[in-house]
């Protein structure tokens, strides 16, 4: 008895053991071909050689893009709805007329932006800044309540909570008075909020769609749990669009939760040649996700100048091989000479973006960063603060934000180019998430995002060096600890 016992268990301990080194010897080589950032590729490494059965598991939910291999499977169709949506913004250029370049903005930024295919922006736009939940969310429901042909709604995170229901509200009675309403939710938003798919059956009841984004299965979609849609819009008719931070959520609207106070977040309203070229961002969501073409004339306005303000729009995500987004961040960064703002709620830069940010303030540039004091992903913020020592040493001004959740995420460079959307200054952002961001060149909007900047300021603790080098051994572990962990975080 006790023979065969031995016997059976030395059988399963080497059936492990072999099974173990084959997960190895295959993945291994697979993470090494990757290209990825060394210090990601260093983890997930450390990961596979030390737990070769857990490590398979959460290389496959967090460590691979499929994402890029699926568009590949599907490129054909994926160029027939491109071609159609290029033809119909031009010619008058990606979204409306052409930006030129203003003599007072480095025109290093506008050859990197073309060379990146991104191209000068466009003018002609009105952009409206909202600071705060109230009044963002007024604005997109009354945008909601004027819809005339269809609205179009992506989002992260939609709550099934009073704001939840006031949005939700206004897009059935949008769908029953013969409006088209397509609602593109993220699976996993959804499944992070307990929102149930049944929320919404209400709006499909009145004519509306409701898609997921990528869902997930207890069989299949598990290799794209680490790739979400992170981004935040609303499109009306195809000539007003709202973007930027905000969730729907009690949170974002300005109402707490539970035991928390309202967030800290902003939202911008469109009008103009721009909101084009936002409805093609969320065309091409909602074909990816759903399979249907909104190729059509009818959701492509011909642009009408609104304003002055000079936009452009950038998406980026993981089937975005030139890092679109992050490149152009750099270089707005790169070409700042008096002063850079910064305000992200989650910060976890890229070797690549701390350098650019600790050499602009090296180099006499007055460059102050905005992160909350409290932050609802700790892990997170200790990989974050992980970043202070070297960028203090190098001069920039640290401001921890201390009423409520800072979740904005803005950056303006010398009063003049501002980048406002839904996109952190973290590696997740630039290159695991779908984000949407958009930069509006000219001082009268970049005025706008210092004064929110200047008044958070007053409500936050700037951060010493002094103080912050005598922090105890625990605070040095948790964030060295962090920032082992920051390239999967």
């Amino acid at each position: 008895m006790i023979g065969e016992w031995i016997h059976s268990h030395v059988g399963v301990t080497l059936a492990v053991t072999v099974g173990g080194y084959l997960i190895t010897a295959v993945y291994v080589p697979r993470v090494l071909f990757r290209k990825s950032e060394p210090g990601a590729t260093l983890a997930w490494l450390i990961v596979i050689l030390l737990f070769p059965y857990a490590g398979l598991l959460f290389y496959t939910v967090l460590g691979t893009n499929r994402i890029r291999r699926r568009r590949a499977a599907r490129r054909e169709y994926d160029d027939q709805i491109e071609a159609g949506l290029v033809e119909l913004l031009e010619p008058d250029g990606p979204g409306g007329r052409p930006a030129a370049p203003e003599p007072w903005i480095d025109t290093t930024i506008f050859r990197v932006a073309r060379n990146l295919g991104l191209g000068n922006g466009t003018a002609g736009n009105d952009v409206v800044l909202y600071a705060d939940g109230p009044a963002a969310f007024a604005a997109m429901i009354a945008a909601i309540h004027d819809a005339r042909q269809h609205v179009h709604v992506e989002f992260f995170i939609f709550r099934h909570d009073r704001t939840g229901e006031r949005v939700l509200d206004a897009l059935i009675a949008a769908a029953k008075r013969g409006v088209e309403v397509r609602l593109l939710v993220d699976a996993v938003g959804l499944a992070m909020t307990r929102t149930r798919v049944k929320f919404f059956a209400p709006l499909e009841l009145a004519g509306g769609q409701v898609t997921r984004f990528l869902p997930v299965g207890w069989v299949r979609g598990w290799s794209f749990f680490n790739l979400r849609n992170h981004r935040k819009l609303l499109v009306v008719d195809g000539d007003v669009a709202f973007t930027g931070g905000m969730n729907v959520g009690d949170e974002y609207a300005g109402r707490r939760r539970r035991w928390t106070r309202p967030w800290r977040d902003t939202m911008v309203r469109i009008r103009g040649p721009a909101a084009r070229a936002l409805q093609a961002v969320f065309a091409r969501d909602w074909y990816f996700a759903a399979q249907e073409s909104l190729a059509d004339q009818r959701f492509f306005p011909a642009p009408e100048p609104a304003g002055s303000d000079v936009v452009q729009v950038v998406p980026s995500g993981p089937d975005d091989s030139l890092l679109r987004l992050h490149r152009h961040t750099l270089a707005v960064i790169e070409a700042a000479r008096e002063r850079l703002y910064i305000i992200t709620p989650y910060f976890i830069p890229d070797p690549a973006l701390a350098s650019a940010i600790a050499l602009a303030a090296l180099r006499g540039v007055d460059v102050r960063i905005m992160l909350p004091l409290r932050s609802n992903h700790p892990m997170v913020k200790w990989a974050g603060r992980s970043f202070y020592e070297e960028l203090l040493e190098a001069g920039v001004v640290i401001h921890e934000f201390d009423e409520g959740m800072l979740h904005a995420k803005a950056l303006v460079v010398d009063g003049l180019v501002t980048s406002v959307g839904s996109a952190n200054m973290d590696i997740r952002s630039f290159r695991l998430n779908f984000e949407l961001n958009i930069f509006i060149y000219g001082s009268a909007f970049a005025s706008q995002i210092e004064e929110v900047f200047v008044r958070n300021a007053l409500a936050s603790k700037r951060v010493d060096p002094a103080e912050y080098a005598r922090r105890s051994l625990v605070q040095r572990f948790a964030e060295t600890t962090a920032r082992v962990l920051s390239p999967v975080l």
